[in-house]
């Protein structure tokens, strides 16, 4: 069935096919039955997801990206300039547009990981990741590596790990991997993980400062 296309129902019966131009329609109550994937979709009114169900298991959605966290949590792991940090934010935020998810794994051994890892990405030759530059990247499935200071070496990137106790089987397989590979790695690295259901990750997931 095409994606610009709806079944119109009352949760009964099936009316027709409707097209609808945006999420948000005023004076109607309508919902929105998003499927995600297999198992897994949400419920949206006026644009606004209001929960979302996995193998069964509802669950609210996590806040929109946590900007103040990560200006906290990155110079905690990284030594790098403030600049840096507010340029992470900005490409932090355009990756939250991409509505089929995508991760930002910044490393300080960006470049040795990725030659270790060219046989599973797409590597490139170092450059300034921009937001505008970003945004061609993020739609090949995969990681995107770059450097505390934002300089790109690889995407779509399948990263590597050893099994832990820390996955979760009801999230999808962007998010495990991230946790395989950060809890296994020797060079102190953040995964940013925007899931396709909108959630947003911060792998390792700090303990607010006192």
């Amino acid at each position: 069935m095409s994606d610009k296309l709806s079944l119109h129902t009352d949760s009964e019966k099936i009316y027709s096919l409707a097209r609808f131009k945006d999420t948000v329609i005023e004076g109607e109550d309508i919902f929105f039955i998003n499927i995600i994937g297999h198992h897994h979709w949400s419920v949206k009114y006026q644009a606004e997801t209001l929960m979302l169900v996995k193998y069964g298991v509802p669950y609210l959605p996590k806040p929109k990206l946590n900007e103040q966290k990560l200006r906290e949590d990155i110079p905690r792991i990284f030594e790098t300039s403030q600049n840096a940090v507010e340029n992470i934010i900005k490409l932090a935020r355009e990756a939250e547009k991409e509505k089929h998810g995508t991760m930002l794994l910044i490393t300080e051994h960006a470049k040795e990981e990725s030659i270790r890892l060219k046989n599973q990405s797409t590597t490139i030759s170092p450059l300034q990741l921009s937001p505008g530059l970003l945004k061609s990247l993020t739609p090949v499935d995969g990681a995107i590596i770059l450097s505390p200071n934002c300089t790109c070496y690889a995407f779509g990137v399948i990263l590597d790990g050893l099994a832990t106790n820390s996955g979760d089987p009801t999230r999808g397989a962007r998010y495990n991997s991230a946790i395989r590979y950060i809890n296994t790695t020797n060079c102190a690295s953040f995964a940013i993980v925007f899931s396709e259901d909108g959630c947003i990750d911060f792998i390792p997931d700090l303990m607010v400062s006192a």
